[in-house]
């Protein structure tokens, strides 16, 4: 992820533990680079204070020579006011927009109200996507290697998130969905698709 780039990850979702009704949606983040003095501010390296660009700097070059990676990824987040760092598992940082997706699916589905017409199916070979009502399939292939989202972020199949994402927009847009995948099918036969 580059710098700049919204993110959030499933582990930031407020409330999930409760009740879907009292679930909030996921926090909001933003991708630090590195050597950004903010991502290093009040750390074990610099207790207290917020570094200058010359003392990280030299610090990531102590790390560099001493042959230990950085592991983690700085996000900045604003927790209700209170703007903090997180270090965040590579893996499991996706763009916001498809970490919110994932929430709505999850969340609906918890309720009992999420009813799709759509499914898609990951598989170790590539793709499909299922009518639920009918059980016929399309085989998308493996030639999906990402999808994106309107202000540009990638997708990559295997991020957590990602089918359940990619799922929401398919039912989101049905007839679209209905167009390129099931021409041969009248969405007027079949119930609309509920995804809240």
């Amino acid at each position: 992820m580059t710098p700049g780039t919204e993110v959030s990850t499933e582990y930031r979702w407020p409330y999930d533990c409760a009740h879907p009704d009292c679930w909030q949606e996921p926090w909001k983040g933003i991708v630090l680079a590195p050597n950004d003095p903010r991502a290093w501010k009040n750390t074990v390296r610099f207790p207290g204070r917020l570094p200058e660009q010359a003392e990280v700097d030299q610090h990531l070059e102590d790390l560099r020579q001493r042959d230990t990676p950085l592991t983690g990824v700085p996000v900045l987040y604003d927790f209700d006011g209170e703007v903090s760092v997180q270090w965040e598992t590579p893996d499991k940082v996706v763009p916001y927009q498809q970490c919110l997706l994932h929430w709505r699916v999850t969340r609906a589905e918890r309720k009992g109200t999420y009813k799709p017409v759509f499914r898609v199916n990951e598989r170790s070979d590539g793709f499909e996507v299922k009518h639920v009502p009918t059980g016929q399939t399309h085989w998308m292939g493996d030639g999906v290697d990402t999808l994106s989202s309107e202000d540009g972020q990638a997708w990559k199949p295997g991020t957590p998130g990602f089918r359940e994402a990619w799922e929401f927009i398919l039912n989101e847009d049905a007839a679209t969905t209905y167009e390129a995948c099931f021409p041969d099918l009248d969405p007027d036969d079949f119930d609309d698709p509920v995804l809240d």
